[in-house]
């Protein structure tokens, strides 16, 4: 890509916008610092990769002193049960005769080896590595993937002690290496202490695990987190599993008696064993549904977790599609100021949708950029998640293709896109040919451990970045795009927000305005991510950057309205002109 297109294609974006409502200055940064504590947000959105010390995760601790209780890995035994359950699963109904002989030979020969051991998972895998070898080569993706994510299922070990009481996962937040994560996790109960009735001594706290394909992996988790931050914790026992029974209760069929079999139907098994307090109360708050609106009420913040989006939305929706009476309450009370809604990678991406500038925003669900510009993006379902590398997932798809739900996620976040794990994975492409092809005016790409904070004003809606990077901004209203055959060109405007900036949208037309913290001169930090890497090494440069990114040409281009400034090693900018093609 030369130094013609950028000039180009990229300067003619400048006619369209207005860069008017930059501010620096000291006393104005100095006020939206002390904001943060003590001005009401309405949505706290971390982009993922909030690194914490726990029992599973002590390289991530300053020292290591957890309990004898403490969790430190999953364990797994491969049983007589386990065996003569894949002699009648239904799982192997679609094998032939010959598959099943095989398979069932494997199994065997394998439990009349190690039975009964107890192992790490890498341990065990090696093991069984021609047994799944064998189903790998001869079946489809998903189906191969379902059949081994059971297999773990049904061989984990239950750890508890002699009273039967079951380990946990432990947590050390004051010994986190990563201060910026901890301090993320007691910013959002800071803000939920902000809504706190007088009598309330702590800020209530509820948190849904639903994104997680075993949502009761991180109940302990979450808990341990946010209790250990400040709060008061309740796990709410939304997810998939518990909208299609209470579906089938509205149809008078009893779905709440059947939870373990639905959640067997969605690939879930044998969770009662190993969390049997946890499955019980979803079993309780299911036929007594009021429990989960009497705590929705209760609490002053709801966070999400991470895992998959598309898990997420199913445990907010009815499974034809309607919003449930939970979500109802929790967007009334998020609306009317009582409840900060705060979620972390998949639980930040579902909060996408609802319409702005007459569009409607999608939720982005899967993929890589590179295979973007290979192959565009999809408007179906994202294809399994046991389907990454490979180009057999059903409907045509390819586990790296960029699908998206066209009617968006939640809702909640209703100014565009959201993205997360974003300048680490190299997103800036995908979100931006997404946002292009959907007619989607603004999309956000949150880093690591960092956090967008979101509160309507008279004026507009304020965004906030707090954490450890930024925020990205694709701004697509004078974008242009260009395809024949595979071939695509895009070229848009770009923003990079850092820690303490603000961005305000007043309307669908006009350009948004930014408030920055004083620029600091620091020396570039070594982070995940190309893009980022490039722009911190020519940071402030008055020039056309251009480099290689996999199947992709890019170059940025400064003009005379961009604006770099740097901070906490990163480099920042607005107004930033971008091209890429493959």
């Amino acid at each position: 890509m030369q130094k013609t297109f950028a000039s180009g294609v990229l300067a003619s974006l400048l006619l369209f916008t207005n860069f008017d409502g930059i501010c620096s200055d000291n006393a104005a940064i100095e006020q939206n610092n002390n904001d943060l504590k003590t001005t009401e947000y309405q949505m706290m959105l971390v982009g993922g990769g909030l690194a914490t010390c726990s029992s599973l995760s002590p390289s991530q601790c300053q020292k290591v002193t957890f309990s004898k209780q403490a969790k430190h890995q999953n364990l797994y035994s491969l049983t007589r049960q386990v065996v003569e359950f894949w002699q009648t699963s239904a799982l192997f109904s679609g094998l032939s005769e010959q598959q099943k002989s095989q398979i069932h030979a494997l199994l065997s020969d394998i439990y009349a080896d190690k039975k009964e051991q107890v192992a790490d998972k890498s341990t065990w895998r090696s093991w069984l590595s021609p047994w799944l070898n064998a189903m790998d080569a001869d079946l489809p993706a998903a189906q191969f993937g379902a059949i081994e994510q059971s297999l773990w299922d049904m061989m984990e070990v239950r750890q508890a002690d002699q009273q039967g009481a079951r380990f946990t996962e432990e947590v050390a937040l004051n010994d986190n290496k990563n201060t910026e994560s901890a301090d993320l996790y007691r910013l959002f109960v800071n803000q939920a202490a902000l809504r706190m009735p007088a009598e309330q001594t702590k800020p209530k706290i509820a948190i849904v695990t639903a994104s997680s394909r075993d949502p009761f992996e991180a109940v302990d988790f979450y808990t341990a987190v946010f209790t250990q931050a400040g709060a008061e914790v309740i796990w709410l026992p939304l997810d998939a599993s518990y909208q299609q029974a209470r579906y089938l209760e509205h149809q008078q069929i009893p779905g709440c008696q059947q939870l373990a079999q639905i959640r067997a139907d969605r690939g879930i098994y044998d969770r009662e064993r190993i969390y049997p307090q946890l499955t019980q109360k979803q079993q309780r708050y299911c036929q007594t549904p009021q429990l989960v609106m009497d705590d929705i009420n209760a609490v002053q913040g709801l966070f999400f977790n991470g895992g998959d989006q598309s898990l997420t939305l199913a445990a907010l929706k009815t499974p034809v599609g309607h919003d449930s009476e939970e979500f109802v309450l929790i967007r009334q009370r998020m609306q009317t100021g009582r409840l900060i809604v705060g979620g972390t990678s998949a639980g930040t991406a579902v909060q996408s949708g609802g319409v702005f500038n007459g569009r409607p925003i999608p939720m982005i669900s899967n993929g890589w950029s590179e295979t973007a510009f290979e192959r565009g993006v999809f408007a179906t379902d994202a294809p399994a998640a046991y389907c990454p590398n490979r180009q057999d997932c059903g409907n045509g798809l390819w586990g790296s293709d960029v699908t998206y739900q066209a009617g968006g996620g939640s809702g909640l976040f209703s100014l565009g896109i959201m993205d997360t794990h974003f300048s680490e994975r190299d997103r800036q492409p995908r979100l931006a040919l997404l946002s292009a092809l959907t007619g989607t005016r603004f999309a956000f790409g949150v880093d690591e451990a960092t956090a967008l904070l979101v509160r309507p004003t008279a004026q507009g809606h304020e965004l906030r970045v707090a954490g450890q990077s930024g925020v990205y901004v694709v701004d697509s209203q004078s974008s242009e795009y260009w395809q024949q055959g595979n071939k695509r060109r895009l070229t848009f405007l770009s923003h990079y927000l850092l820690d303490g900036d603000t961005m305000l949208i007043r309307d669908t037309v006009s350009a948004p305005e930014f408030t920055l913290v004083a620029s600091k001169e620091q020396d570039s930090l070594a982070v995940p991510g190309e893009w980022r890497k490039q722009l911190n090494k020519y940071c402030k440069a008055d020039k056309v950057i251009n480099w290689q990114q996999d199947n992709m040409a890019i170059v940025v281009q400064s003009e005379s309205q961009t604006r770099w400034f740097t901070r906490k090693g990163h480099c920042g900018y607005l107004n930033l002109l971008v091209g890429m093609k493959n």
